[in-house]
């Protein structure tokens, strides 16, 4: 029973079954519940705390006498959370092996927390990530392993436009959809082009599946103006619209080993070897960022030292 001052559990049994005179609240937490609602989570619980500063998880320890706790799973992520108000969990997987949960935030971003369930415990920690694009995002839904978006894109500074969107990791773009071949919902009208209700903004292109052209811009019409590019064919099958996205990861360095002290806390640390695994990828960027010491003439923290492109040898690999 989640309240806004409290979570309870109503212990039920063969014994003594739901009825009139039975009922009883234990506390199971005095951290309240906020208006997002619940989410079940195979043997799981997730929830947002009432402070809206943390998402918190039920689970089943197995103890006779307090058979269920609450862990805390956004933990050093709170900075993530931004009044928070809806949580969507596939409830089986289609196109990933690991289990996601998103939440949505109030001022359109999405964070995305891969766990692991073990004998009805989260195994390890949550690794939290935030996601943004070219859209605000106003409502997440998940039905089945489908992941369902209901997202707003500025192409132009004059209308907005709201899509539905389907989680799928076969593609590169938000808001893609094939150009030559649109749904029969998105038909323009008569004179204008299969992009009209992104007139006058941007667009980035894809062909022959995979092959990047870059950002275009689309006429009052609706129709791509083009840029005589190598090999360009704006009336390919293959080609496909959306809007890019760019990942930011920022890696954790282990704390500390325990054992004697020898000032292991009081040194710089420094990292010997960091490996990226990706997938589909189109080259990142490695960046240094400034952390101290701060002195009068030290630039800000988070300025950017120097990097380092990686392009990709070919997309895909």
């Amino acid at each position: 029973v989640f309240c806004d001052n409290g979570v309870y559990y109503i212990p039920i049994t063969a014994q003594n079954p739901l009825k009139p005179g039975s009922v009883g609240f234990s506390l199971l937490s005095k951290d309240g519940c906020a208006n997002v609602q619940p989410r079940v989570v195979q043997e799981l619980i997730l929830w947002v705390n009432a402070g809206l500063t943390s998402i918190l998880a039920v689970v089943a320890p197995g103890a006779y006498y307090r058979p269920y706790e609450v862990r805390n799973l956004s933990e050093f992520h709170g900075h993530l959370l931004s009044s928070p108000i809806a949580i969507a969990v596939p409830s089986t997987t289609s196109q990933f092996e690991e289990r996601y949960a998103y939440v949505l935030n109030s001022n359109g971003t999405v964070i995305v927390g891969k766990y692991d369930v073990q004998n009805g415990q989260i195994k390890g920690i949550v690794g939290w990530l935030p996601w943004s694009g070219g859209g605000t995002v106003g409502w997440i839904s998940a039905l089945g392993a489908d992941v369902v978006f209901s997202s707003s894109y500025a192409p132009n500074a004059i209308s907005p436009v709201s899509v539905i969107e389907k989680l799928d990791a076969t593609q590169y773009l938000d808001a893609a959809m094939l150009v030559n071949s649109a749904p029969a919902a998105f038909t323009p009208p008569g004179g204008k082009g299969p992009l009209y209700w992104l007139a006058g903004g941007t667009v980035d292109l894809m062909d022959q599946t995979n092959r990047m052209m870059g950002t275009y811009t689309i006429d009052a019409n609706g129709f791509i103006i083009p840029q005589n590019n190598g090999g360009e064919n704006l009336a390919a099958a293959t080609l496909m619209a959306g809007q890019t996205w760019i990942a930011t990861l920022e890696p954790f360095v282990p704390d500390a080993p325990p054992g004697q002290s020898q000032h292991q806390r009081m040194f710089k640390r420094r990292v010997s070897r960091m490996a990226v695994y990706v997938k589909n990828s189109t080259g990142f960027l490695m960046a240094r960022l400034f952390s101290g010491p701060i002195t009068n003439s030290s630039p800000a923290l988070g300025t950017v030292m120097n990097t380092r492109r990686v392009t990709t040898w070919n997309q895909d690999d």
